[in-house]
């Protein structure tokens, strides 16, 4: 229900969710045996739920469940061909670049090359701390499964972002997916230390993490 109820919320959630949903179907249908169908039924059913009267709605109004995507195929009331053309290369032309080196430097770009108002500059930046929190988490929790998982969703949300309008707004519903393992790993060090006596250690970064979110409506990036 908490999938549907995501995506029905905002069109972009469907990045989190869709990827959330996919991990979570591929668990129940190959971990439950003879019941894994059943159960991958039934999370389908719940999942699909919530956002199925947007969905009527959108479809009964405009003849396209998915309006204004797809329009190709599916059509649409109130949209023209020149129109979906002209909104479609406005979403091709965000971002840095669309060859393969740019989809490999993105998740550097998003972070250092980022500038709001700025459309080829994803009219946003991430924070600087990604920079170190996204690897600390996985260095630190890659053989616990949740952080695994929890990276995957947000891997995959992450490329179906780099696919479509690289707005760095669109990505505010897969920074759960960081945050989480990042705090987890942050935990993981803060037990270390202390048990090595680095208490300062990780007391002077703890500090630069305060002192990188102080005075910040939004520490974790900026649209």
């Amino acid at each position: 229900m908490l999938l549907g109820a995501a995506a029905s919320v905002k069109i972009n959630a469907f990045l989190a969710a869709g990827a959330l949903f996919a991990l979570g179907a591929a668990r129940l249908y190959f971990s439950n045996g003879s019941n894994g169908l059943g159960r991958f039924a039934w999370f389908s059913a719940c999942a699909a739920a919530a956002p199925a009267a947007w969905i009527a709605k959108t479809w009964i109004l405009t003849g396209n469940p998915a309006y204004p995507f797809f329009y190709e195929s599916l059509g649409g009331g109130e949209w023209a061909p020149e129109l979906h053309q002209r909104w479609a290369a406005f979403h091709r032309a965000t971002g840095m670049g669309r060859e393969w080196t740019d989809y490999a430097l993105l998740p550097l770009r998003a972070v250092f090359c980022g500038q709001a108002g700025n459309y080829e500059r994803f009219d946003g930046r991430l924070a600087g701390l990604w920079a170190v929190l996204v690897p600390l988490a996985l260095a630190a929790g890659w053989r616990r499964g949740w952080i695994v998982r929890s990276f995957v969703v947000g891997g995959l949300g992450f490329c179906a972002w780099a696919a479509g309008s690289q707005q760095i707004r669109f990505l505010i519903p897969l920074l759960p997916f960081a945050c989480m393992p990042a705090a987890a790993a942050l935990a993981k060090m803060q037990a270390y230390l202390r048990k090595t006596r680095g208490a300062g250690g990780f007391a002077f970064f703890s500090s630069t993490i305060r002192h990188e979110m102080a005075g910040r409506a939004e520490p974790f990036y900026t649209c």
